[in-house]
């Protein structure tokens, strides 16, 4: 038996990030009939060989125009290593919760629907880098 935490008008989600190449973007979107209020995600980066400064981005889009851009995590992850960055919503000037990077703060409540994505990617990332992870939202709507 599972039970399934629910809050007034939506229900908390797990969403997974898969296993994405450094160069890549990961896009994840609620589909149809559906709404998301971003809460926060982590996200480990695992860093290739390839010499360069790497940051975790996170950004909203309604799938062409860019409708809201996260701060990039600071300072920049190096050759070889492996970081994770944690990511929550803008909620004052604590250093809240750090994880072993920096954190991000979205600025706005990020509200994606349909096929709004919530897109993940690394600044200087490369093929041999990799990075996955999960983002918590709340859901509402669905068919």
């Amino acid at each position: 038996m599972s039970i399934a935490l629910t809050f007034p008008g939506g229900n908390l989600r797990t969403v997974t990030i898969p296993n994405t190449a450094g160069d890549q973007e990961s896009k994840q979107s609620p589909g149809s009939y559906r709404r998301w209020v971003f809460l926060s995600a982590s996200i480990t980066l695992v860093a290739g060989g390839d010499i360069g400064n790497r940051y975790v981005n996170i950004k909203t889009t309604d799938s062409v125009n860019t409708l809201d851009r996260g701060i990039r995590s600071d300072p920049g992850i190096t050759a070889g290593q492996t970081k994770v960055v944690d990511i929550v919503k803008e909620l004052g000037n604590d250093d809240m919760g750090m994880s072993e990077l920096a954190l991000s703060r979205m600025q706005y409540a990020s509200i994606v629907e349909g096929t709004d994505e919530i897109v993940f990617s690394i600044q200087g990332g490369f093929a041999g880098d990799s990075y996955s992870g999960f983002m918590r939202v709340l859901e509402y709507g669905g068919a």
